[in-house]
């Protein structure tokens, strides 16, 4: 799973498997942003829609179990 962390400089900053990595922004869809997730495909990248919500349920999960 490749995860946006940040965008920096012209470049997002991601991690792969704890592994970190630095894409230019011209390889990524436009509309790239923190926290999405990446699949690499044929074009570049994609991103995976699915995994991103999944990922946000989780978090909200993890919230709320913190703040009760």
């Amino acid at each position: 799973m490749i995860i946006v962390d940040r965008i920096e400089g012209g470049f997002a900053v991601v991690y792969n498997e704890n592994k970190r990595e630095d894409i230019p922004l011209e390889k990524l869809p436009q509309t790239v942003r923190e926290g999405d997730v990446l699949v690499s495909c044929e074009e570049g990248y994609r991103i995976d829609e699915q995994a991103v919500q999944k990922l946000k349920e989780e978090n909200m999960a993890l919230e709320d179990e913190l703040f009760k």
